[in-house]
C-alpha cells in the first residue's frame, strides 16, 4: 500500500466524520449493530422469502461440531489440530456453509488466529468434495444429522 492511498484513506474518513459531525450537530455518532432478524422487514405475503430468514432456524455450531464427532468416532479436541486430518476442515465448512457464520466468527470459535486461514480452508475443503467421493458420503450422513439440505 503506498502513501497515496493511505492518505485517500485518511481524507475520506475525515469527510465522513465531518459529515456526521454536521448532520448530529458536531457530535460524531456511530450507532452499534443491531442483531440481523431486526434488519429484515416486508409484507408476510408480498415478501415471503424474508419471512423464511426470520423463521429459519439454523444449527449452530455445536451441533455441527457433535454431527462430525459423531462421523469421525472421536473428540473434538482429538482431531482438532492433527495434521492430515479433514475434520476440521468439515466443521469450518459445514459452519459456513449450514450455520452462516462470518468467517472472524469461525476463526474466534475455533482458537484460530486469522479469518484468512478460515477461508483458505473452507476453499481446500470445497476443492476436495468435488473429487473425493468418501467426502462427498460424510457430507451426506453430515446433512442427515443436521437435518439441512447441501
Amino acid at each position: 500500500m503506498n502513501s497515496r492511498s493511505v492518505s485517500g484513506q485518511a481524507n475520506l474518513r475525515i469527510i465522513c466524520d465531518n459529515y456526521n459531525a454536521r448532520r448530529y450537530g458536531g457530535k460524531a455518532h456511530f450507532k452499534k449493530a443491531k442483531p440481523f432478524t431486526l434488519h429484515i422487514r416486508g409484507d408476510e405475503q408480498e415478501q415471503r422469502g424474508a419471512k423464511r430468514l426470520v423463521e429459519e432456524k439454523r444449527p449452530g455450531l455445536a451441533a455441527v461440531i457433535a454431527a462430525v464427532q459423531k462421523i469421525k468416532g472421536e473428540k473434538w479436541n482429538a482431531f482438532r489440530d492433527r495434521h492430515g486430518d479433514r475434520g476440521r476442515e468439515m466443521v469450518l465448512y459445514l459452519g459456513r456453509r449450514v450455520c452462516g457464520m462470518k468467517l472472524a466468527e469461525l476463526a474466534a470459535a475455533v482458537w484460530l488466529r486469522n479469518y484468512a486461514v478460515v477461508a483458505t480452508c473452507v476453499k481446500r475443503y470445497e476443492q476436495c468434495l468435488q473429487t473425493n467421493a468418501t467426502e462427498q458420503a460424510s457430507m451426506k450422513r453430515l446433512a442427515r444429522l443436521l437435518n439441512c439440505e447441501m
